[in-house]
């Protein structure tokens, strides 16, 4: 009996170390695999100058500017999770073409005109015999387009139309740029389609030559939408791929063209073939994008890293030398310099009230309102104002809630509800603070949305918690929410990590501030 039982344990101890065993192979042969080693990045790279083959060094990178990673498998990867992600909610969004040559189309009414269809629209292409389905298709007013001789799409286009020859394509191999942009400059266009490819060029010259075609062209294009076509081949994509990367993200930042979407032949996985996409962008303002680019694969950790170097990354690189803060406590810092605390008036929304007696040793010569839900739980302090209101989550309808106690209840406004009334009385001298504690999105979501009701203030602070395991569209959605508020015309002039979570992030508004 008792050899049995020893047998039966030993039998036990072996598929407990084959199965440790199995384990450790298989989470190394992942952490391998490009597309999962961001996962596994340390956190504290975000803090780290070392810069090695697998971690970035996040303190020099330019947010705005990836880098590139010089391995096929990873650009192919981090282009395809790019395209992947739109950057604008279209409520109306339409495939239009063939298979072979379909783009996505918003047809909100803003795009469309008095008819309810797309305005002049343009072609450049250095194609003969590409698809026509989407010019086809495509119901325009009007289309103007620079095309070889003899190229297909002419004979599929049924509206009015403008041609302009380039004979420079078949004759000399090459787009003639500056009559191009010339003809284009002083034109507005609904749809622009750029496929500035040919049958006749070298393949592979004018697969880096595509890039810098689209960059002179948009530097002076005007159009409410564009629609590329991004080619790759597996011996040149290591070099193509990051400078499209670069281009999207240009888009973005500087041309204010946020992704509508995109689509592909299905060669552009892996192993990446014979790839081409087809990417659509829409004119929009910061304001009213979805989302950022993608930084990198779009893991947690890479989302993660990018959001905190811009929490923690200062315009001059110079903290604010003065702010107003005290040992323990969580109050959101106001910066001092150049700043004199008189004639004020102060909003604080807090998520505890452990620290609202000490606001008026904060802002002794200010108006101090106090928009905290939880009547019960506060007690009143001389020269402050509480208000039992929170703020609603974006587009709800304003309610009572009840208190902790029955007899207590609270009520849930809009920002601007709240905000509006607090301007009306406060001086004119005005500073915001928000302890989110973990309710980010939720508020940002609505400052964002009152960027005029914004500009009234001079400061606004925050005590932001970033956890560590969120989705990464959460860390995207954050890291956007704080790109539209300096869109606003604010900028970071103070910047603390207290702990791996906690961060005190102070905004200033001076060009353009609006008194009330």
């Amino acid at each position: 009996m008792a050899v049995f039982i020893n047998s039966l344990l030993f039998l036990r101890l072996i598929n407990l170390f084959l199965f440790f065993a199995v384990g450790i192979v298989i989470l190394n042969r992942i952490k391998q695999d490009p597309a999962w080693k961001a996962v596994f990045l340390d956190d504290q790279n975000a803090n780290n100058d070392t810069k090695s083959d697998s971690t970035l060094s996040w303190k020099t990178v330019d947010l705005k500017d990836p880098p590139a990673l010089s391995d096929l498998e990873s650009e192919a990867m981090r282009f395809n999770e790019l395209l992947s992600k739109p950057q604008y909610k279209c409520e109306k969004l339409k495939i239009v073409g063939t298979s072979h040559d379909n783009y996505a189309l918003c047809f909100d009414e803003k795009f469309l005109n008095d008819e309810g269809i797309f305005g002049k629209s343009l072609l450049i292409t250095g194609m003969t015999n590409a698809p026509t389905g989407l010019e086809k298709e495509l119901n325009v007013s009007r289309w103007e387009v620079f095309l070889p001789q003899g190229a297909a799409v002419m004979d599929a286009i049924n509206v009015d139309i403008e041609i302009n020859y380039l004979s420079e394509v078949a004759d000399g191999h090459y787009f003639p740029m500056e009559s191009i942009i010339d003809g284009i400059s002083q034109s507005k266009y609904a749809v622009t389609k750029l496929q500035f490819y040919s049958e006749v060029m070298d393949s592979e010259k004018q697969l880096l030559k595509a890039v810098g075609r689209v960059l002179k062209v948009i530097k002076i294009l005007q159009t409410q939408h564009l629609l590329i076509e991004i080619r790759a081949e597996p011996t040149s994509a290591v070099e193509t791929l990051p400078m499209w990367n670069k281009l999207i993200y240009q888009l973005f930042f500087k041309h204010s063209y946020a992704l509508l979407g995109s689509m592909s032949n299905h060669a552009c996985s892996r192993p990446l073939r014979h790839c081409i996409y087809r990417a659509s962008f829409a004119k929009v303002p910061l304001s009213e994008a979805s989302g950022p680019p993608v930084w990198g694969l779009g893991s947690p950790g890479e989302e993660r890293s990018r959001l905190l170097t811009h929490l923690t990354r200062l315009e001059n690189g110079v903290n604010c030398s003065k702010v107003l803060e005290s040992n323990g406590d969580v109050i959101p810092r106001v910066c001092l310099d150049h700043e004199e605390m008189d004639l004020c008036g102060v909003f604080y929304s807090p998520l505890s009230t452990k620290h609202v007696a000490n606001m008026k040793s904060f802002f002794d010569n200010c108006d101090v309102t106090i928009h905290y839900p939880e009547p019960i739980e506060v007690h009143p302090v001389s020269k402050i104002s509480i208000q039992s209101t929170g703020i609603l989550p974006l587009n709800q309808p304003s309610h009572i809630v009840p208190g902790i106690a029955p007899s207590n209840q609270w009520r849930l406004q809009s920002f601007e509800q709240i905000i509006t009334n607090f301007i009306t009385s406060a001086p004119s001298k005005k500073y915001l603070l928000f302890d989110l504690d973990g309710d980010e999105m939720e508020v940002l979501d609505q400052i964002v949305e009152n960027c005029d009701v914004l500009k009234k203030f001079r400061q606004i602070a925050f005590r932001f918690r970033v956890f560590f395991g969120e989705e990464n569209t959460n860390y995207r959605r954050l890291y956007l929410r704080v790109l539209q508020l300096e869109y606003c015309g604010f900028y970071k002039v103070f910047s603390d990590r207290v702990n791996v979570s906690t961060f005190y992030v102070t905004f200033r508004r001076e060009s353009g501030f609006v008194r009330s």
